[in-house]
């Protein structure tokens, strides 16, 4: 949260894990063994699940970082400010920047890793990205949310993408994409 407080909720009880770190926390995502965390100016966090203690790690980037997600114990990814998205293949040890020099100025505000070989990034002015691994490199697509009137009228639906999740549509394994943010007509 604000500040950087953690707060931890076990058997209904509330505690506030110490942390030094003191910037604004804006996502969490949980592996088997941590909590991680994704702030502001570049703050990314390790809590131990165990122990609670806190780790900072260091991604050379003062961005704001503001969305993190993780596939499984290995493989994550942190998104923010200005093009900024970071990967990691072995659980947080090195994180690797992915690097798409013709979005620069883009703000990407949330990213879900999918499945081993795609995933979803949203943000500012309808930013919306599909990542998707071949041959151990990432492809990225940007896509456009619009409607379609007719043959020849369109409009675009979303203005900023703050959010985004999964759900199952039905029993045939189909998922759907689900995002808020700011609409436009």
């Amino acid at each position: 949260g604000e500040f950087g407080v953690i707060v931890n909720t076990q058997g209904n009880i509330p505690n506030i894990i110490q942390n030094r770190y003191k910037a604004n926390l804006r996502s969490i995502s949980s592996t088997n063994n941590y909590y991680w965390f994704s702030g502001d100016d570049g703050t990314l966090l390790k809590v131990s699940k165990l122990t609670l203690l806190v780790e900072k790690i260091n991604i050379d980037t003062i961005n704001n970082l503001y969305s993190i997600n993780f596939y499984n114990n290995l493989r994550g990814l942190v998104v923010g400010d200005y093009n900024t998205i970071y990967e990691t293949i072995d659980g947080g040890i090195t994180w690797v920047p992915i690097i798409i020099d013709e979005f620069e100025g883009f703000k990407y505000n949330k990213v879900l890793y999918h499945d081993f070989n795609k995933a979803y990034i949203g943000g500012d002015s309808g930013v919306y990205l599909e990542l998707e691994l071949v041959n151990s490199e990432w492809t990225v697509y940007k896509r456009t949310i619009k409607k379609i009137l007719d043959n020849d009228d369109d409009f675009e639906l979303i203005d900023d993408i703050n959010d985004m999740i999964y759900h199952k549509w039905d029993s045939t394994n189909i998922w759907s994409l689900t995002w808020s943010g700011t609409a436009s007509y």
